[in-house]
């Protein structure tokens, strides 16, 4: 079986709310096809669970520029597990609900943070289109 396209994932988060890297990750497939309602991968997980998808083998190389949640392409800002180089990609909606879940999840003793950072070139954008209004 091939790995769904990032279209077909968009479609799939649509539907089930299922996030587009699983829904681009063979190893869900797998699971799916096992009978399971998890993908096969013994300790993936996404900045949610303080992880950054090491299981992770699906065709996206980076996540930095796409919501790793429902794959919008116009992300304000991008998570990261410390201790990792890899970046997740926020929408606005995904960006409030993400940081309410990671903040909710602050009081846990955890050697693992997961920072939200914006995105520079959004924040400058965004600058030089409110200078137009004026």
């Amino acid at each position: 079986m091939s790995t769904p396209t990032l279209s077909e994932a968009r479609k799939l988060f649509q539907t089930s709310h299922m996030f587009v890297v699983c829904g681009t990750c063979p190893k869900f497939y797998e699971g799916k096809a096992q009978g399971k309602s998890v993908c096969t991968g013994v300790a993936c997980g996404g900045p949610i669970s303080r992880k950054d998808y090491p299981e992770y083998s699906g065709d996206v190389k980076d996540f930095s520029n796409l919501c790793f949640a429902c794959g919008s392409e116009d992300t304000l800002a991008y998570a990261q597990v410390s201790g990792s180089s890899k970046k997740f990609g926020l929408c606005k909606e995904h960006l409030e609900i993400i940081d309410t879940l990671v903040s909710g999840q602050r009081g846990i003793e955890s050697q693992v943070k997961v920072m939200i950072y914006p995105r520079a070139d959004r924040v400058i954008e965004k600058f030089k289109e409110a200078q137009h209004v004026l």
